[in-house]
């Protein structure tokens, strides 16, 4: 939880979200979003490389609009940390990522503002809204997709897929492993189970 106190004194809380390791040894200010339609007629915010729904805004902004009644607190998203992409020659960092089908471009508005509206129904990353916060960032996950038909296919009978030796979908793996790195790096606490 981060406390922010806006120019008319007003203390109010945001829920930090993880964006990934800096690589820096200090601790890096967070990075605030937001992507309301009021903000950015008001130009409040800068649009987020080229995509225009999306604004960054500093402290200040965020601490203005809310004491303007021009935004709620939970219409901001609040990033502590960030991934960086190496650049390379040719097909590497995050190009080579997309050229070699891992990742892909979204640029249709309704996925992104469909990915947003769900991450903005996250909890307070706490041990009991742990299991509902995850289910949300794979939904949001999801609808970021531009899946074919047969993508759809192929992905079903990948996640159907049983890891060797075991009934354990690799479906349920990948997501169980993804709760314990959050238990583990955000809230500081998991139960290790043997295999």
């Amino acid at each position: 939880i981060y406390t922010l106190l806006t120019p008319d004194g007003k203390d109010v809380e945001f829920n930090i979200r993880y964006g990934g390791p800096n690589g820096v040894e200090c601790e890096d200010p967070p990075i605030w979003l937001h992507a309301s339609e009021t903000l950015r007629g008001l130009r409040i915010g800068t649009p987020f490389q080229g995509n225009a729904l999306i604004c960054t805004c500093t402290p200040l902004e965020v601490g203005n609009a809310v004491d303007r009644g021009l935004a709620l607190p939970t219409e901001f998203m609040l990033i502590q940390g960030f991934t960086m992409w190496e650049k390379e020659e040719s097909f590497g960092g995050i190009y080579g990522q997309v050229m070699t089908g891992n990742f892909e471009v979204i640029s249709a508005s309704s996925q992104i503002e469909r990915a947003w509206s769900i991450l903005l129904l996250q909890e307070i990353l706490l041990e009991k809204s742990l299991n509902e916060n995850i289910a949300r960032s794979i939904e949001a996950w999801g609808a970021l997709g531009k899946e074919k038909n047969e993508d759809v296919e192929q992905k079903n009978s990948i996640r159907e897929r049983l890891v060797f030796g075991t009934k354990t979908k690799v479906r349920d793996l990948a997501d169980e492993a993804l709760k314990n790195w959050v238990k583990i790096f955000l809230l500081g606490d998991a139960e290790y189970a043997s295999f």
